[in-house]
């Protein structure tokens, strides 16, 4: 008898971990067009979604996180979910990626200073641009999407953290390349007064060619304030004006007698709408100073995403505040067909690394007005954390997210694929 418990007891995690491998392909997954996890390969970090022009799609993801000696991999998967192949990249980070017109893949990476694209998973070398040479060590770079303008030609935005006289200090950079033989046209960097420090999170092209309008978050040093700002510039990368946001300033709720607030954020990519404004997420984090250690004292009172409608002039025309169940932030956003948004959010890491208690990303279909249509949460998971959205040529979108199995430390990349309204 003791023999068949024991038996039993190993029997178990066995029967639970075929029933988690089994693969939701072809099989009625509610709204789901289907569901894919790569759950023989661990993963850390996801990356970007994209499909190409047949409804196949493409995935990357990192083995460890977005440093310039990480590892990092790409799949395809048909439009059917059934995986096509993997490739995997030693000591290369995939930033961002896109499907040209050719159906061919350009990666953008990063390594001692130098912005690389690479052509297709043959590591094709399609060109390396160095940013500016700065008297400092580069530690990290973030903040990068790689998009294609209305001229044709590829853009790169992001934000170079170094070191200057022993401070940690950044810059923002754009850089238009080429088409057809991947030469710099031209590439500008952007600095900040002394002190803040910057993110870019997002770029988008404004007025078919008039220029480009960037966003990203400002740290600033003293007060304990972040707030995001937006940076406009020409069809050349000329610096044209900076504006400044806080996110204080778009909510309900006012601070509190006696006691000082400050107020942390986060941002999101930046895209046009289909009036020629632009939307764009900013979460709002607040803190309550002073505490018993001199440390901020987190505060769920206000911590909600705010989803913005942002006009040419970097103004923000139209907000709404969206808070379910717990504290979250926007990771990124598509425009739908009706002209709304579709928006993947994912929960604030409240202690370390890890999430407390039982907290899920999910998805927010808004109408053009910025009010909510729907909201759907992805897993049951212990642990999901929600890394981009696409739009697809046949009118579904695509979902891709990292899950954890069993609260342990491997991640598995799972993939989505919704019907034409979002659901899942």
């Amino acid at each position: 008898m003791r023999r068949l418990i024991i038996l039993f007891l190993f029997a178990i995690p066995f029967l639970i971990f075929i029933s988690c491998k089994k693969d939701p392909i072809g099989q009625n997954t509610g709204d789901a067009e289907w569901i894919k996890v790569i759950s023989d390969t661990p993963a850390r970090l996801p990356g970007k979604i994209r499909p190409d022009q047949d409804n196949n799609l493409y995935c990357s993801y990192n083995y460890t996180d977005y440093k310039a000696d990480s590892s990092s991999a790409l799949i395809k998967l048909d439009k059917n979910g059934k995986l096509i192949w993997r490739k995997e990249f030693t000591h290369f980070t995939i930033y961002d990626f896109l499907i040209t017109d050719e159906n061919r893949i350009l990666m953008v990476s990063y390594s001692n200073g130098m912005i690389t694209l690479t052509m297709d998973t043959n590591n094709v070398m399609f060109g390396s641009y160095p940013l500016r040479i700065i008297s400092g060590d580069f530690r990290d770079l973030l903040g990068v999407k790689l998009f294609k303008n209305s001229a044709g030609n590829y853009m790169i935005s992001g934000t170079v953290f170094y070191r200057k006289n022993g401070e940690r200090v950044s810059m923002a950079f754009l850089i238009e390349i080429n088409k057809e033989d991947g030469q710099k046209i031209w590439m500008q960097h952007y600095d900040f007064p002394e002190g803040p420090e910057i993110t870019v999170t997002g770029c988008a092209e404004v007025d078919h060619g008039s220029g480009y309008i960037m966003i990203g978050s400002i740290q600033e040093k003293v007060p304990l304030i972040s707030s995001f700002f937006l940076l406009r510039v020409n069809e050349f990368g000329d610096s044209l004006w900076t504006k400044v946001h806080e996110t204080s300033s778009y909510t309900s709720t006012g601070p509190d007698s006696g006691t000082y607030h400050g107020y942390y954020c986060f941002t999101s990519d930046i895209i046009s709408s289909a009036d020629n404004n632009f939307y764009a997420c900013a979460y709002n984090q607040k803190y309550n100073l002073p505490n018993i250690n001199g440390l901020p004292a987190y505060s769920d009172d206000d911590n909600s995403a705010r989803i913005l409608k942002i006009n040419a002039d970097g103004e923000v025309i139209d907000y709404e505040r969206l808070k379910h169940d717990f504290q979250n932030m926007a990771a990124d956003l598509v425009l739908t067909t009706d002209g709304g948004l579709l928006i993947g959010f994912n929960p604030i890491r409240l202690v370390g690394t890890f999430y407390v208690g039982k907290q899920s990303s999910f998805i927010a279909r808004l109408n053009p007005d910025l009010t909510v249509q729907s909201v759907s949460f992805i897993q049951n998971h212990y642990y999901d954390y929600l890394g981009s959205l696409c739009a697809m040529p046949d009118g579904h979108y695509a979902i891709q997210t990292m899950i954890q199995s069993f609260g342990n430390d491997h991640f598995y990349l799972e993939i989505i694929k919704t019907n034409k309204n979002g659901n899942f």
